[in-house]
């Protein structure tokens, strides 16, 4: 009996061991094993000084902006607008605005509407896009996040988001804000 007990849980164990074998550890999206991933970088620039250099996420909207424009939607808007703000909350894939997004109201007090990005692009060959707009501040106030967007009031289009070290701008102080995105 005792053995038999043994036996079982050895089967039970090689049952268990060859169902990982045989499971796939990842989808892959290339027959060559390659998978693709996004990758970004985000630089805060104040008054033409290096303010701060972060990574940021992609939010769920951005990743069903992606689905759509490559399975579905041949007219899907371009994600060419940069927005920022005062966010005080944590980021978040679920997000589908910008925390304190100055667009809006703020933009007359503060002159910080979201705005369409100038977009450089290598070419045909190169997965690295960057997107780069200067905002120039009407009144002080403090910028810390940015998002990518594909509109420039919606927030249909919230395609990323990242934060960065508190940017307390003047009046006439710039702020220009630019996104390193590649594909891999």
């Amino acid at each position: 009996m005792k053995n038999r007990k043994y036996l079982v849980i050895a089967a039970l164990l090689a049952i268990a061991l060859m169902a990982t074998a045989i499971a796939p550890s990842n989808v892959q999206t290339g027959g060559s094993g390659q998978r693709l991933s996004y990758h970004s970088l985000v630089r805060v620039y104040v008054n033409g000084k290096l303010h701060d250099e972060t990574a940021n996420i992609v939010t769920n909207l951005g990743k069903e902006g992606i689905m759509n424009r490559v399975f579905f939607a041949a007219n899907q808007s371009q994600v060419r607008y940069i927005g920022v703000g005062g966010n005080t909350s944590a980021m978040a894939a679920t997000d589908t605005s910008l925390g304190g997004d100055f667009t809006g109201i703020y933009n007359v007090a503060y002159g910080m509407n979201r705005s369409m990005a100038t977009l450089g692009w290598s070419g045909a060959g190169t997965q690295n896009i960057t997107l780069t707009y200067t905002f120039t501040a009407l009144a002080a106030c403090n910028v810390n996040a940015t998002g990518l967007y594909n509109h420039s009031t919606s927030n249909t289009g919230f395609f990323a988001e990242a934060s960065f070290s508190n940017a307390a701008l003047q009046s006439s102080d710039t702020l220009n804000v630019t996104w390193s995105v590649w594909v891999a």
